[in-house]
């Protein structure tokens, strides 16, 4: 869940001022009736839970990732997450993988976000 709190400190960090994340009273009289989350919040977000799991047993790097806001994404409601993986692909070094995720971010089953996933992952450093 967003709070309103939280969608206007993101929007601020990654400088957007756009006043749907910031204003109420102007976000009330939109077509959204309240706030929303900005784009880079909720993809942010998205990445965050899909990093997590990637790197809980060893070292991750995303190569691409992708996303589509198909609606809008409203302060204060239960959200869900879903990734799935989709492809692993053995790479030349032992112990490395690529993998592909897709996911999508809803609410009461309603897609609001799809995304896509590829991360390089090693159980040993990249570094």
């Amino acid at each position: 869940m967003f709070t309103d709190e939280s969608i206007r400190e993101i929007a601020t960090l990654t400088g957007d001022f756009n006043p749907i994340h910031h204003d109420t009273d102007f976000a009330r009289q939109s077509r959204f009736g309240g706030l929303i989350a900005s784009g880079g919040h909720v993809t942010g977000y998205m990445m965050g839970v899909a990093s997590r799991f990637l790197t809980s047993r060893g070292a991750g790097l995303g190569i691409q990732m992708a996303f589509t806001l198909r609606r809008a994404t409203p302060a204060n409601v239960p959200l869900t997450i879903e990734w799935t993986i989709r492809r692993v692909e053995p790479q030349q070094r032992a112990g490395r993988h690529l993998v592909e995720l897709e996911g999508e971010l809803s609410q009461d089953g309603i897609r609001l976000v799809t995304g896509s996933v590829t991360c390089l992952v090693s159980r040993e450093p990249f570094y």
